[in-house]
């Protein structure tokens, strides 16, 4: 009986990791997509701001927090489309989510069979 209830329970917390974890994933890019924009929006700032400089010394610290802008933005681009080919991949019939969600639902329902077959008046 106790091995039914610890494969039940292992079954479920592997369901509802692979579940969360995607979950998470997806929020988590999300965030990143949003923070990615806010820098652009910051770059296209600096751009206009530049066109409106007086001065040499103003004009060359917006040329350099431009310079860095991009460089993160570009970091960040790069980071992003590698993350979102990821939840894709996770639930493709090989991936890790799906096949996690079927090894947590072996488990829950060899569980369930050795509740049934060791429970008293069963079969």
């Amino acid at each position: 009986m106790r091995s039914a209830l610890l494969a039940i329970t292992l079954g479920t917390i592997l369901i509802g990791g692979a579940v969360y974890g995607s979950a998470a994933s997806r929020r988590s890019l999300a965030k990143d997509v949003r923070d990615l924009a806010m820098l652009r929006v910051r770059l296209d700032s600096a751009r206009r701001e530049l066109v409106r400089a007086a001065t040499a010394a103003d004009s060359t610290r917006l040329v350099e927090s431009m310079a860095q802008e991009e460089e993160g933005i570009s970091q960040r681009e790069y980071h992003v489309l590698m993350r979102q080919a990821e939840p894709d991949r996770t639930w493709t019939p090989t991936g890790k989510g799906t096949l996690t969600v079927v090894l947590g639902a072996a488990l829950v329902l060899a569980g369930a069979a050795l509740v049934r077959t060791h429970r008293p008046g069963g079969p």
